[in-house]
């Protein structure tokens, strides 16, 4: 492409446009990894959001209630918003860095990182919560005096093993 008109006191339209080019990228460039590690980062980042309300709230909940099959699907229930805060927030960067004249609607964004988001929750409740919720029911009454935090986190990271390693036999 060549450029005929120059401004000389500020950018030619054709280093404008190249510059637009550079920012306008809807998805941030990854170079192609093992598709075990890649799945098990986004949804491991996802899950780690989820757990931390997952955690936080089974304690609080643990306070008040005793029953081991109440507080083994407390997590599960409330960390279900946690899948939603790291995309929808990778879908306001996007936005924010895009040129104003190449930037589609907020919503268009928003939608991607639902999209995304949903990905990642329909994993959980296939895979990740019943292998949690099992062990969960397995540790709280065969190893009653564990913490419970530490069953939480040891529940959490075997699971996402589990799921990053079906998620790649299925895309293999």
């Amino acid at each position: 492409m060549k450029c005929t008109h120059h401004h000389h006191h500020d950018l030619s339209s054709c280093e404008q446009k190249s510059i637009d080019r550079k920012n306008i990228a809807d998805e941030p460039i990854v170079l192609p990894g093992s598709p075990f590690w890649n799945v098990f980062r986004r949804f491991g980042r996802d899950q780690t959001i989820a757990t931390v309300i997952d955690a936080v709230g089974t304690w609080i909940v643990s306070l008040f209630v005793t029953n081991i099959l109440f507080l083994s699907l407390t997590g599960p229930i409330i960390e279900k918003i946690g899948f939603f805060i790291g995309n929808i927030k990778d879908a306001i960067n996007i936005y924010k860095t895009t040129t104003k004249e190449k930037r589609k609607s907020f919503s268009f964004y928003l939608f991607h990182g639902i999209k995304k988001g949903s990905v990642s929750l329909i994993e959980d409740l296939v895979v990740h919560d019943p292998i949690y919720i099992i062990i969960m029911y397995f540790g709280l009454s065969t190893y009653t005096s564990t913490p419970i935090w530490l069953l939480t986190g040891a529940a959490f990271i075997f699971s996402i093993f589990v799921v990053a390693f079906i998620e790649s036999l299925v895309d293999e």
